[in-house]
């Protein structure tokens, strides 16, 4: 399961689950001794074409409703989730003589809103750990940013896609904490996500994903409404040509395979 905290809501395959009814069924989740959700309601669909595009099994998405009320470690240099009912009193092993830098969040229609800085411009960004970019409106870069960007990159959701331009970031603090050079796509402001956004009455500039995560060691506080960053010394798992090379995506759609 994606431990996503961009989801409203936990869904689950709809072939994992039971007494479906409007897309809503039941089903009991365990993510480790101490954390057991019995007889559950999620939401039930197929989950298969999240599959081929990811190109791994994905048997749901673990929302807010569970997340708010536990916490999950995401150790991205270690591939490690760590899973439990309540914050634990000690920082991960890797990190036990820091304290962390403390972000906190805003959940607004179960949405966890936080505010970064972006060149020296406050941004409203949801964190959503499921995403697998970091993304901004257009009217939030400047002209300079986007001419020396990357055009021809298409991004994609469930709900649509839009055409994107790959930036280069030379700022972004967030909790105090400085990343410089990480990269975001950048969209028009009339996104296809916009009116979701819109009719939840959530106004936001983008949202932070997984360029940023995979920096740290991102602890999830549910019940404290924050997260919790512990920046790695070393990032062995990033590729460090990630600016020095063309890049390919393919993906597959329900009667093609396309590459961008």
């Amino acid at each position: 399961m994606v431990v996503d905290t961009g989801a409203f809501a936990t869904t689950v395959d709809q072939r994992l689950v039971r007494e479906i009814v409007n897309d809503v069924g039941v089903a009991t989740l365990t993510f480790a001794e101490d954390l057991v959700f019995e007889d559950t309601s999620v939401f039930a669909t197929d989950l298969s074409v999240a599959e081929s595009y990811i190109g791994v099994p994905i048997y749901g998405l673990i929302g807010q409703d569970i997340l708010q009320h536990t916490f999950f470690g995401l150790d991205y240099r270690a591939s490690e989730v760590t899973a439990a009912s309540a914050v634990p009193e000690l920082p991960p092993p890797a990190f036990a003589n820091e304290t962390g830098i403390d972000v906190p969040y805003q959940l607004e229609q179960q949405l966890p809103v936080v505010e970064v800085d972006i060149g020296g411009k406050k941004a409203r960004l949801i964190a959503d750990t499921g995403s697998g970019v970091k993304l901004l409106r257009e009217s939030f870069v400047s002209r300079e940013l986007l001419d020396a960007g990357l055009g021809g990159y298409w991004w994609h959701t469930s709900y649509g896609s839009d055409p994107g331009v790959i930036v280069r970031l030379p700022s972004v603090v967030v909790g105090g904490h400085e990343v410089a050079q990480s990269w975001a796509v950048v969209v028009p402001d009339d996104y296809h996500l916009k009116p979701v956004f819109e009719g939840l009455g959530v106004e936001v500039d983008g949202i932070l994903g997984y360029p940023l995560y995979r920096r740290c060691y991102v602890a999830v506080h549910g019940p404290e409404s924050k997260y919790r960053f512990y920046p790695y010394d070393a990032l062995p798992h990033v590729d460090g040509r990630e600016w020095d090379r063309a890049g390919l995506e393919i993906r597959r759609e329900k009667d093609a395979v396309l590459i961008d």
